[in-house]
């Protein structure tokens, strides 16, 4: 069996991703903020369900500290890792003007310095046992930037970067680094805005509806798959068509 380490996957886009994996078979390593019990009961649903292992590690991803006590725990383990998604981001959007620098520096230790950190980490080890796949959440705000966006859209394109560039370090030595550039996916945090809001968030995108977290979750399965075996540093659009 396959084992794949996924950040954020508590709620949202990330739990719909570990449970679409889970769905395939893979053991999990769930990388979250902190415990708690609806998280437990559903990781224990899913591995009565599959058959599989899903072991929580804790971790605040914008303390570097708490992060690379978690990544050595997990690499402690000793357990082969074919996939990494990094699914865990934070979206603060405002006039720079009205941005606090703690803000700014917040979102790149979620967004970009914690993914960094742990493909340098996890990375390192599948190059050691020749093979592995990344996929890094993005978003077309890395690709498209709009006003306010001085902390979610700069560290974005900052991981579409990233993503770019360590492809080529790691390819060599048979790992796989793409990222999927999403657009706006019906999760509760889109369910939760105004109709008035969500409206005008749609008219941006070409198919004029969200996508559902399976479009996402699917297209990630597939690049990490042998099916994709020679996709490498690309960013993948998933966007309904936000980005034509």
């Amino acid at each position: 069996m396959k084992t794949v380490l996924i950040t954020g996957c508590n709620r949202g886009l990330g739990k719909g991703i570990m449970e679409r994996f889970a769905s395939e078979g893979y053991n999990i390593i769930a990388l979250i903020r902190k415990e708690n019990e609806e998280f437990s009961k559903l990781i224990n649903a899913l591995i009565e369900k599959y058959g599989i292992t899903i072991t929580p590690v804790y971790a605040q991803l914008d303390c570097i500290d708490s992060l690379m006590t978690a990544i050595n725990s997990i690499v402690a383990m000793e357990q082969p890792i074919d996939v990494l998604i990094n699914n865990a981001a934070i979206n603060i959007c405002k006039p720079a003007f009205y941005m606090g620098y703690e803000e700014v520096e917040k979102s790149f230790k979620i967004n970009y310095f914690a993914p960094f950190l742990l493909c340098r980490e996890v990375g390192a080890l599948m190059m050691r046992q020749g093979s592995g796949s990344i996929v890094n959440i993005s978003s077309v705000a890395g690709l498209v930037t709009e006003a306010g966006g001085a902390a979610y859209d700069a560290s974005k394109a900052a991981l579409n970067t990233f993503t770019k560039s360590f492809a080529q370090e790691v390819a060599p030595l048979g790992v796989r680094v793409n990222a999927v550039a999403c657009s706006v996916v019906l999760t509760d945090m889109f369910n939760a805005l105004k109709p008035e809001v969500q409206k005008k968030t749609l008219k941006k995108v070409a198919m004029r509806r969200p996508s559902e977290i399976d479009e996402i979750a699917n297209t990630i399965l597939f690049l990490t798959s042998e099916k994709a075996s020679y996709i490498t540093g690309q960013i993948i659009r998933v966007d309904g068509g936000y980005t034509i």
